[in-house]
């Protein structure tokens, strides 16, 4: 492939993204109607997304911290029994 016909191909590529851009910012989101129900699942999507991961960050967490501590409460309890002194 010589360079003149790559250009030819990359100009036309670039003449056809320049062409379609303004299809693409015609959504109500790119607009930033509020009142949108499209503008509105976002947010909510965002949201959502976003309460998800910190509760399954903080009881993860949480979880894995209860679960060490009646592990340890229970081998504390094997290794020593109540009547040993």
């Amino acid at each position: 492939m010589s360079a003149v016909r790559l250009l030819v191909i990359i100009g036309a590529v670039l003449a056809a993204l320049l062409v379609a851009t303004p299809a693409a910012l015609a959504c109500a989101v790119c607009f930033g109607d509020k009142n949108h129900p499209m503008t509105q699942g976002a947010a909510s999507g965002v949201l959502f997304m976003v309460v998800f991961t910190y509760a399954l960050l903080v009881f993860g967490f949480g979880g894995a911290v209860t679960f060490w501590m009646i592990r340890a409460r229970r081998l504390q309890r094997r290794d020593n029994p109540p009547g040993t002194p």
